[in-house]
């Protein structure tokens, strides 16, 4: 459940005089208690969140109070049209992947500010008086719509509007200027993972709503992250600043590194507020400016750097094995992405008919698939084989791999690893465990903060929604049809079902935290059959799928069990949304959820493991994980070994 926020406004400041705003309402339920924040002439009064929400990628702590904190700013260069939001919404799923809380400050859509201004105009002939309500309008919408897109991929955020974020102004209604924030937003912030703000608003000291003048959304992140000491970075539709508009001569364009905020003042005057940029200077807030999924952004701080003539890169080649739901889901995402092209799909049936009409075209034979000549193979496929063998001959070959095939991730575990870490290869597999949600991130997160006592969580979600569906007094067969025609089950979900597809996950987590010894460990799977699912069905009772390992002892072990929620001490997570807690010895407890299922959830995760990539192979840097356990030698590729059984 996702907390309400109950917030009163107003010039009372008497906290016994409880009257309700005529604009504001929070969304969603919980409990809340309330106090003042600010001193002085500061006003309101702002939520404090008491229920522990546990969103995508959150550490469940005692105190959130460690978590990085990072603002990212999207403006109308980035969001230019709604079919733009699952794009930004990515670039936050990449950010909170490695346990950071995240403030999203928007703008409306391109040219929407201008457009409300001209009717402001039409309809008031001049008068200013309720401008800024009109105009704010367009952040508001654009920071719901994102809100949406963000819930889509497994991200639950948190709205907050104007006035819970409560950046109060002085001066002119159209552009005053930021004087205070609301103290709890970096809490707040860190409790929920991702909060979602519309930028460019502020209040005056009668908590009317103002505009901080144009390119006011770039103040407002730059303020937030000057209050809360956040790291920062706006995004643009270049990568970074450079010497000249890259519009005009781009031949001779060069690029700053490091510039600094002085130089930043006449050099990127168009690309950045200047009132933003001089306070910035005044806080010294260091401004990092870069294209979404950029990983070498320009830092706007103290110094400059001469610049340099931008490397050229071509986008980076994909070899697309299996075109099923998430292969195509993939491919669709690709779309607005510059930095990667398909280059070739493997299928098993070259000749069928497919909802998403492959971008190139699509082969049965995994031999020329294979010397198709691409840089990263994005293993789509399912079952051990052919994934395993696929992975393997690209990794001997000191290529990058990319899987969401949780089978053969958790059959070729060492060997895979011992070919990346031999070949200079990369093996990434976020996809194979939790969909969108970043269970392997946190498991590693996990590893490096102490002993890891045991992990338990529901991993399956395909057999969490039809659990759901059981709940709510479906027939087993109904609910299978149900998650079959919402993309979730395969017309044989057999490896659902008989707890296969969980225990493979599970094996991976636990070698993830205690090594490639945990492999070895024996896994006890309980299925969902019938009479299972009939006896749960009359039960009344929400049950789960329990996974869970014990590996700090001295006989690792693992289950796959169905128990009812409230005896397994973990609240049901919703139809496919999946959860994980990681104890440690000392009583830290460590969360992440997201959906566990659907296309759009593991292309994102994909998405996010491809820029990975990208990021070492233009930074130099070392190409391959540090392998897990003993390395292996490579397997010659047998004329059995299935790589033409492909999904």
């Amino acid at each position: 459940m996702v907390p309400r926020a109950v917030l009163r406004f107003g010039r009372d400041r008497s906290p016994r005089r409880w009257r309700f705003p005529r604009r504001k309402r929070c969304r969603e339920p919980a409990n809340v208690s309330v106090r003042r924040i600010g001193q002085g002439s500061c006003w309101g009064y702002v939520l404090r969140l008491l229920e522990d929400t546990t969103p995508a990628g959150a550490d469940r702590r005692a105190s959130g109070s460690n978590r990085p904190l990072r603002v990212l700013k999207f403006g109308g260069s980035v969001l230019r049209s709604g079919h733009d939001l699952q794009r930004v919404a990515g670039e936050i799923y990449r950010q909170t992947r490695d346990g950071a809380a995240v403030i999203a400050v928007v703008s409306a859509f391109e040219g929407e500010t201008d457009e409300l201004l001209q009717l402001c105009e039409t309809a008031g002939g001049g008068d200013r008086t309720g401008v800024p309500d009109i105009v704010s309008l367009g952040e508001e919408k654009t920071a719901r719509l994102l809100r949406l897109a963000c819930l889509r991929i497994g991200i639950r955020a948190m709205l907050l509007e104007p006035e819970a974020l409560a950046i109060r102004t002085e001066g002119d209604a159209l552009a005053g200027r930021p004087v205070g924030l609301s103290d709890d937003i970096a809490a707040v912030a860190r409790s929920h993972s991702v909060v979602i703000v519309p930028g460019y608003v502020g209040l005056d000291r009668e908590g009317r709503r103002t505009l901080l003048g144009r390119g006011g959304t770039d103040f407002s992140a730059i303020f937030i992250a000057g209050e809360t000491g956040a790291a920062l970075r706006l995004y643009k539709d270049v990568d970074g600043v450079y010497d000249h508009d890259p519009a005009v001569d781009p031949a001779s364009l060069q690029r700053y590194a490091e510039v600094s905020w002085r130089d930043c003042l006449t050099i990127a005057r168009p690309l950045l507020q200047p009132r933003a940029v001089e306070y910035a200077a005044a806080r010294a807030v260091s401004i990092e400016v870069g294209a979404i999924g950029s990983s070498d952004p320009t830092v706007v701080a103290g110094r400059s750097r001469p610049p340099v003539r931008p490397a050229s890169a071509a986008p980076l080649r994909i070899g697309l094995a299996g075109f099923g739901t998430v292969g195509q889901a993939l491919q669709v995402r690709l779309a607005g992405e510059t930095g990667f092209a398909i280059a070739a799909i493997l299928v098993a049936d070259a000749g069928k008919a497919r909802a998403v009409a492959p971008v190139c075209e699509p082969t049965a034979d995994p031999a020329r698939f294979l010397e198709s000549g691409f840089d990263i193979l994005v293993d789509a496929t399912g079952g051990c084989e052919p994934g395993t063998a696929l992975c393997s001959r690209h990794l001997a070959r000191g290529g990058d791999v990319v899987s969401a095939n949780k089978a053969a991730i958790a059959a070729g575990f060492g060997a895979l690893h011992g070919l990346a870490g031999e070949r200079g290869g990369r093996l990434e597999y976020s996809a194979c465990v939790g969909g969108s949600a970043p269970m392997v991130e946190l498991a590693r997160r996990a590893r490096g903060r102490g002993q890891v006592v045991a992990i338990e969580g529901v991993l399956n979600g395909t057999v969490n929604l039809v659990l759901n569906e059981l709940a709510l007094g479906r027939s087993f067969d109904e609910a299978l049809e149900l998650a079959r025609r919402a993309g979730y089950a395969e017309a044989d979900p057999s490896a659902d079902l008989s707890g296969r597809d969980a225990a493979a996950k599970l094996r991976i987590l636990a070698a993830e935290i205690w090594g490639e010894a945990a492999l070895a460990a024996p896994i006890a799977v309980q299925a969902l059959d019938r009479a299972l699912a009939a006896r749960i069905g009359a039960s009344g009772e929400t049950w789960i799928q329990l996974a869970s390992f014990e590996g700090a002892g001295p006989a690792p072990a693992g289950a796959i069990r169905f128990v009812p929620a409230g005896l397994a001490g973990i609240r049901p997570p919703a139809a496919e949304w999946n959860v994980l807690h990681v104890r440690l010895a000392g009583g830290e407890e460590l969360s992440a959820s997201g959906r566990g299922a659907g296309g759009a959830a593991t292309a994102e995760a994909l998405l996010a493991d491809l820029y990975a990539i990208a990021a070492l192979r233009r930074s130099g840097g070392p190409a391959a994980q540090e392998p897990v356990g003993a390395l292996r030698q490579e397997q010659p590729l047998r004329a059995d070994s299935g790589v033409s059984r492909v999904l």
